[in-house]
């Protein structure tokens, strides 16, 4: 085996195989597999791959016999320049597909490349045939999804691998080709194993000592940067197959190298962006999230208009921007509805990037609806969702995905519309994602919450019993799954304690409404104090303390609910309107007068607002239908406490309001409406300042409050 290894020429180890056959034998191949396995062990990769190809030329031997491969090796082929010609038309051909991504193109540059391997007679021409085919193939299966290209892809790129010697630089070509057609193989076909190939593969190269020799293949420049992005990417595709955070730990840190050796591009820095707040889902650390909005800024910036990359560097721009409004209240929405417009816009109809782009349309409109109510935003994010949900070949992760949105955004026009019928399609749209969920999978428990979050409202909405119970029994399997570090503690125990209170109400038990309790105080101390996540969680914490009526709740219980008030206004008006009514009915019983006339302050300023940052009459007359009652609920109170002017104020400005309202006049929120089309904006604006003074003469003023604000 010495002897063969240090041979100077294929022919002298031609000889040397075919006077010593044993050498292809079981026991041979064995004793290389061990010493590439030592060296391996060892960090020597240089070695390592010399003693792998040595290996699998014998294996090929064996197959073929000496004779055959060693020709391939050195014999000439006498019809060289008609193979040329094939192999610089399919070169061509794949160039104008990269440019056009027509698919025309890629079925010309996958005809060439095979009439070109028909032609190969010798190893280095195979290499190169087999090289073109097996990208040809990759390309044209990224864009259809077909498992037989993949299939044949790998077969190709594996036997290019196995015929490029380890001391050239085009195996470094052979590595990161075969690493692509292994990860798309498990893309379409679920191949777990070939994403760990792939990774040991890359990582054999990456993690090698840059050599002085100058001769050395190890790659440098753009090459470099290739070999650790593809490492990155594979390693973050498994992380999404299997939930190990490690992996995707790992990609931080190879996208982040992938940075610094080639300073700062604008793919290297959207590359790193995107896993940063990735693995925010894993850290719950807001400094990533931070991080990942730098650098997919500074890779926007870097983007071309036309560049086909421009659609998803803003989709992932405006998901960060929303996961910061989430976990750290910092309000970019309308940003971030912007770029994901743009995008939706930029990418083609009927595309994964098109479905993707509505998708993220669909829930950052969501985001913004829950602070100020708007039901034009629910409207429209339901719509989105549909869209994503219903566009054309989804692949199975994504068709989950789109779903469990979709259901969500029924489920939330549900609870505005008080509709048990949208509640029931929200249900089927959770059972339906749920079920296209693997068991392994780290969405699994929250598709589940959110199943049982429709289940409840549906329960409610409808009076169904067997819902409720079965939503109870979810939110407790996901409570058990989701571990205390998860950033998503919070809001599976939030949606918990809403379970348990409402199997309390349903059954008079006072046990669940003890662990709903437990539930929300262990989600608050998991909440940051400036979240619009906080107003809610007290809100809830304030119902439940009510129901117990302990000794000691009231007290609590009016902390809540004056703290869920402070931290609503402005940021969570529709949490603003249910605590306060809540808090007002609760103290009105208790005749605590005074008391209960704040509480309703709070929900008639809410109604205000929600009333006036509606752009449509139908979505205004939603929150009007509580207009009435509450002014009168706060009259009252005020009444009660002994103050009968502000009564009497109450009142009439709930009039106004109604008013004002069907006149539509000036106190539009027009800011949104000013983004899509700026003139429509303005004829508004004139033919509302036509009625404005007469309403401003007409309508009574609240001294206290100073009547309707100006437009905005």
């Amino acid at each position: 085996m010495d002897r063969f290894l240090s041979c100077a020429d294929w022919a002298g180890a031609e000889r040397l195989v075919a006077s010593r056959p044993w050498l292809t034998g079981d026991k041979a191949l064995a004793l290389l597999a061990s010493w590439e396995e030592e060296a391996r062990s060892d960090a020597d990769h240089t070695t390592a791959d010399t003693y792998e190809y040595h290996r699998l030329l014998l294996e090929r031997c064996r197959g073929s016999g000496p004779t055959r491969v060693f020709g391939e090796l050195t014999a000439a082929d006498p019809a060289q320049e008609r193979w040329e010609e094939l192999v610089q038309a399919a070169q061509d051909a794949l160039d104008r597909a990269a440019e056009s991504g027509h698919r025309d193109d890629l079925d010309t540059a996958v005809d060439h490349c095979e009439r070109a391997a028909d032609r190969c007679f010798t190893a280095p021409q195979r290499v190169v045939a087999f090289g073109h085919l097996g990208v040809a193939l990759l390309r044209r299966a990224d864009g259809v999804g077909s498992a037989e290209d993949v299939g044949r892809a790998v077969g190709l790129l594996d036997t290019v691998y196995a015929l490029t010697p380890p001391s050239t630089s085009e195996r470094l070509d052979a590595v990161t080709n075969l690493a692509w057609a292994l990860e798309l193989r498990h893309r379409v076909d679920r191949h777990p194993a070939a994403l760990d190939r792939a990774a040991e593969l890359l990582r054999r190269v990456v993690e090698r000592e840059e050599p002085a020799d100058p001769d050395d293949p190890w790659p440098s420049g753009a090459r470099n940067v290739d070999m650790l992005t593809t490492l990155a990417s594979v390693l973050r595709t498994r992380y999404f197959a299997t939930g190990t955070p490690a992996d995707l730990a790992d990609a931080v840190v190879w996208f982040e190298r992938a940075v610094q050796h080639d300073g700062r591009s604008a793919r290297a820095l959207g590359n790193l962006g995107v896993a940063l707040s990735e693995f925010f889902g894993c850290t719950g650390s807001v400094r990533d999230l931070r991080r990942a909005e730098e650098c997919l800024r500074e890779s926007l910036a870097g983007t071309d208009a036309r560049s086909p990359e421009r659609p998803a560097r803003l989709a992932h721009l405006a998901s960060v921007l929303a996961d910061r409004y989430v976990h750290e209240g910092r309000n970019a929405l309308d940003e971030a509805v912007a770029l994901y417009t743009e995008a939706e816009r930029a990418a083609p109809p009927g595309s994964p990037e098109h479905a993707a782009h509505s998708s993220g349309l669909g829930t950052v409109l969501l985001t913004r609806h829950e602070p100020q109510g708007d039901l034009a935003d629910l409207r429209e994010a339901v719509r989105a969702h549909e869209r994503a949900a219903t566009s054309p070949g989804p692949e199975r992760d994504d068709e989950a995905l789109y779903l469990d949105q979709w259901g969500t955004s029924l489920r939330l026009s549900a609870r505005r519309l008080d509709d048990a019928a949208e509640a029931h399609r929200a249900v089927g749209m959770h059972e339906r994602a749920v079920a296209l969920t693997g068991d392994g999978s780290p969405d699994l428990p929250l598709r589940r919450g959110n199943l049982a979050a429709a289940l409840r409202l549906h329960a409610e909405l409808a009076g169904d019993r067997a819902s409720l119970e079965r939503s109870v029994e979810l939110h407790e399997q996901v409570r058990r799954t989701v571990g205390e570090e998860s950033p998503y503690t919070a809001t599976v125990l939030t949606n918990h304690a809403a379970a348990l209170r409402a199997a309390a109400r349903r059954t008079g038990q006072r046990a669940p409404v003890d662990e709903a309790i437990g539930a929300l105080r262990r989600a608050l101390r998991a909440t940051a104090p400036d979240s619009p996540e906080r107003a809610g969680r007290l809100s809830e914490l304030g119902h439940n303390l009510v129901d117990r009526g302990q000794s000691g709740d009231a007290a609590e219980a009016v902390r809540a609910y004056r703290e869920s008030c402070r931290l609503a206004d402005p940021d969570n008006v529709p949490v603003r309107l249910v605590a306060g009514r809540a808090w007002g009915a609760w103290a009105t019983r208790r005749e605590a007068h005074e008391e209960a006339a704040e509480a309703f302050d709070h929900a008639v300023d809410a109604v205000d607002l929600l009333v006036r940052t509606q752009l449509t009459r139908p979505a205004a007359e939603i929150w009007l239908a509580r207009a009435t009652e509450v002014a009168a609920e706060a009259a009252h109170a005020h009444a009660a406490a002994g103050a009968p002017a502000r009564a009497v104020l109450r009142l009439e400005r709930g009039r106004a309001r109604l008013l004002s309202a069907a006149l539509r006049t000036t106190d539009t929120d027009l800011r949104r409406l000013r983004c899509t089309d700026a003139d429509l904006a303005g004829r508004f604006r004139r033919a509302a300042a036509r009625l404005h003074g007469l309403e401003h003469a007409a309508l009574p003023r609240d001294p206290e409050h100073g009547g309707p604000p100006p437009a905005r």
